[in-house]
């Protein structure tokens, strides 16, 4: 019987293997929860987010960080609290640290904002709380209406080219993986003595055997409509107060595209009285905002009217309440002409232009998308007031920013000398 040979090299390869074979396997860096099927590691996971320890849960090791976090977004909903008497002006972010906020210009689309960056089309939901202004102080109605359409401009997605519509959807800036937008819900809130409506209820008697109705709550109106125009001398305040507050802040949420959802929540003391327009209104919101391509673009004719129709609206109501502000009362409306010239800017200048003339478009009959002329009411004589308002403006804020930058150089100046 013959005896194999087995070299030194193929031994020490064998009792290689067998300690291999031997060796215990690595520990998972999940522990305990490694043995549990991926479905009760999930409930888990949600019963973290339950207690607030979700967060701490996914840094403890990068396999649970890629497991855990979608179902961390899928737990967030992102909330915004829209107060006028804010008087910063900002939109705050609630549950989100301390301190976030988006800023309303009016200018500038606020690109600092944390927003920015954040994956919200992967959570899961967004939830929009409006307060209502006091139509006591009527500034405060324009400052919802910049609240609530800077909030816009960060949560959809941005136009690489500010002057032309987008024709694709790589013309957009989406800052995140999809134009998607997870369930929306806007709320309407009131407390304290802030109400979006007032009047008294409707009474009901009976009078030489007959029901008499009387009082009855109706919207708060703190501005005219911009269709009433101006009379002849030229008055600001006066004309028919057509569009109450809700429904012209309801208008600046006509942008919204790609949205699993969405849903309007009126306060408890509005029902019963709503009225037809503001059912429109609402109606016509809910049925945009199932779009599924992002607002600016247009492929067919029923985009071009329906971004055309929007557009038209927000433009109108934007130099509407901008001209309303020379002219109203109160604190916030104050407040606010102080701060236009504080950010005063040539962006300023352009940007006005643009909402008067709209966008060139030569397709689908061939005139500007989002003109004001004729479309939404403005003559040309309420056109032409609202040019020379401006103008005065501007002159005015080139004057500030000129003594501003002589005050600055001069200051340098007496610095250098040490005087």
């Amino acid at each position: 019987m013959s005896s194999t040979h087995i070299s030194p090299w193929s031994a020490l390869k064998l009792q290689m293997s067998s300690l291999t074979l031997n060796a215990g396997r690595t520990p998972s860096p999940l522990g305990q929860l490694a043995s549990l099927p991926a479905e009760v590691r999930q409930m888990v996971f949600k019963a973290c987010i339950a207690n607030n320890s979700a967060i701490k849960a996914i840094t403890i090791c990068k396999q649970l960080h890629q497991e855990f976090t979608p179902l961390l977004y899928e737990a967030m909903e992102l909330a915004f609290h829209i107060d006028p008497t804010n008087a910063a002006s900002e939109v705050k972010i609630l549950g989100w640290g301390k301190g976030r906020t988006v800023a309303s210009i009016g200018n500038h689309r606020d690109t600092s904002s944390i927003v920015e960056k954040m994956p919200f089309d992967r959570f899961g939901g967004i939830q929009v709380i409006v307060e209502p202004p006091d139509p006591r102080d009527t500034g405060q109605l324009v400052r919802c209406w910049r609240q609530c359409t800077s909030l816009m401009e960060v949560l959809l997605p941005q136009w690489f080219d500010p002057d032309n519509l987008p024709r694709s959807i790589y013309d957009l800036k989406l800052g995140r993986r999809s134009e998607r937008l997870p369930p929306v819900v806007i709320e309407f809130v009131e407390g304290g003595d802030r109400y979006w409506s007032g009047g008294a209820p409707f009474t009901h008697s009976y009078r030489n055997g007959e029901m008499v109705v009387e009082g009855g709550m109706s919207w708060n109106h703190s501005v005219p409509s911009y269709k009433a125009g101006v009379d002849a001398f030229g008055t600001r305040r006066s004309g028919k107060f057509e569009f109450s507050d809700l429904d012209m802040i309801l208008r600046a949420f006509y942008r919204i595209r790609c949205a699993d959802s969405l849903k309007i929540r009126l306060p408890p003391s509005a029902r019963g009285f709503e009225g037809k327009g503001t059912n429109i209104a609402i109606a016509r919101l809910v049925g945009l905002a199932k779009a599924e391509k992002p607002f600016g673009i247009i492929t067919t004719r029923s985009d071009f009217l329906d971004v055309h129709w929007v557009l038209s609206r927000e433009n109108a109501i934007h130099l509407w309440l901008e001209y309303l502000l020379d002219d109203l009362d109160g604190p916030a409306a104050a407040l606010l002409r102080r701060q236009r010239f504080q950010d005063w800017c040539s962006e300023a200048e352009h940007l006005h232009f643009q909402r008067l003339i709209g966008f060139d478009f030569a397709k689908f009959g061939g005139h500007q998308v989002g003109s004001v002329r004729g479309e939404v009411y403005m003559d040309s004589g309420m056109i032409q007031r609202i040019k020379s308002a401006f103008r005065a403006r501007f002159r005015v804020g080139l004057e500030i920013q000129k003594e501003i930058v002589d005050d600055d150089i001069l200051s340098d100046s007496s610095r250098n000398r040490g005087l």
